[in-house]
C-alpha cells in the first residue's frame, strides 16, 4: 500500500466511520485485532468499537476535524480536533450540556490495508476542564472503569480503577 493509499484509509476512518457515523465499515477498514494502545479501550476491533459507541452515546454531536496527515513507511500520523456536547451520561458523570474541543495526535500502523494499531496523545486535561470546571469543581464521586493490565505473556485481564 503506498502513502497516498495509507493516509486515505486513516481519512476514511476519521471522516467516514466516526464522523458520519458508518460504524459498518470498521469491518473493512480496521483488522479484527486492531489495538488501540489505550488504558481505557479493550483491545481489539469490538472494544474499539464498544469505546467508540460510550462516546457517541455522551456526546452525540461528537465530530473530528481533520488538519494534518502525515505519512511514512506503514505509519500515519493524523493531527485533529475532536469536538462535542455533553448531553448522554459519561462515566458515570451525567450530562452537563457543556462542549468541549480537545487537540490531539494519533499514529496509526496500517498492515494488509486496514488499521491494525494506534496511539493516541490528546489533552485530557482541557478536555475535563471544560466539562466540569476547575479540577476543585470536578465531580467528587468516583466511578469505576474497566482497564486492561497486561499479565505473564502479554495476555490482558481487565481491572476496575476509581
Amino acid at each position: 500500500m503506498d502513502l497516498e493509499a495509507n493516509k486515505a484509509l486513516v481519512r476514511r476512518h476519521l471522516d467516514e466511520a466516526i464522523n458520519r457515523r458508518q460504524s459498518h465499515l470498521w469491518t473493512e477498514i480496521m483488522s479484527e485485532d486492531f489495538d488501540l494502545h489505550h488504558r481505557l479501550v479493550p483491545a481489539g476491533r469490538d472494544g474499539y468499537v464498544a469505546a467508540i459507541d460510550i462516546l457517541w452515546q455522551a456526546f452525540p454531536d461528537m465530530s473530528i476535524e481533520l488538519l494534518d496527515l502525515v505519512a511514512e513507511g506503514d505509519r500515519v500520523v493524523a493531527r485533529y480536533i475532536d469536538r462535542g456536547t455533553h448531553l448522554g451520561e459519561f462515566m458515570g458523570i451525567p450530562p452537563t450540556g457543556r462542549t468541549y474541543e480537545k487537540h490531539g495526535f494519533a499514529m496509526y500502523r496500517i498492515a494488509g490495508a486496514r488499521l491494525a494499531e494506534a496511539w493516541t496523545q490528546e489533552d485530557d486535561l482541557a478536555f475535563q476542564t471544560q466539562l466540569f470546571g476547575p479540577a476543585e469543581e470536578w465531580p467528587t464521586r468516583t466511578c469505576q472503569i474497566p482497564v486492561r493490565q497486561r499479565v505473564g505473556g502479554g495476555g490482558y485481564y481487565r481491572k476496575y480503577v476509581r
